[in-house]
């Protein structure tokens, strides 16, 4: 995540927290929840669009945590720059980043959850020809809520035995940021964070 400060004419300092990670949960859980509002009655297109977007988020997010908690350890283990670089070359796809990620935990029999949702997105983003309908019917509320009970539980173990969250607190972090300023005597007039500004269950 990244704080940005901006000064004001008057002097007035704003702080703003962003996290791109979380952002992408928080549209995830939108899109989700406008998909589970529609009926599933066929051909439910709505609904489809909506569970669409919401995979496309949901494996973006997934793989933005893997990718940031694979370059925490590689750097914690001393591997950093152009090996980091090769070894993210050699392990292009979530599974053997996913892999690694056990074995750094000591958790070697668990290689990760299913990656049937990746399988999916992977196809409806590079769609070949005659594969609409499988694709239109294969993506349903129960697959991915599947996906994100079983990749939640892998991510939260492998989190709690390394140490890593997958998601930063923007708000707690932005609003110690902005005591820690006043304690050192710098006036700081707002401290906002995206998700603070979302409605709730967004």
């Amino acid at each position: 995540m990244i704080i940005r400060s901006t000064i004001q004419e008057n002097g007035d300092i704003t702080l703003v927290g962003v996290s791109t990670l979380e952002a992408l949960w928080h549209d995830y859980l939108h899109f989700k929840r406008l998909a589970l509002l529609e009926p599933s009655t066929e051909p439910a297109f709505q609904q489809k669009r909506y569970l669409r977007a919401a995979l496309m988020l949901f494996v973006a997010h997934v793989s933005g945590v893997v990718d940031d908690w694979c370059r925490r350890q590689l750097t914690s283990s001393g591997v950093d720059g152009a090996d980091q670089k090769g070894f993210f070359q050699a392990n292009r796809c979530m599974e053997l980043k996913c892999s690694y990620l056990s074995k750094q935990a000591n958790l070697a029999g668990i290689g990760g959850p299913d990656f049937e949702f990746k399988g999916l997105r992977n196809r409806i983003a590079h769609v070949q020809q005659g594969e609409d309908l499988e694709l239109f019917d294969a993506l349903t509320p129960e697959l991915l809520e599947n996906a994100e009970r079983d990749v939640l539980e892998w991510l939260d173990l492998i989190g709690s035995t390394l140490g890593y969250e997958r998601i930063a607190n923007v708000k707690e972090r932005t609003e110690q940021f902005a005591e820690d300023l006043r304690s050192a005597g710098i006036a700081v007039k707002t401290a906002v964070d995206e998700p603070s500004l979302r409605q709730k269950g967004q």
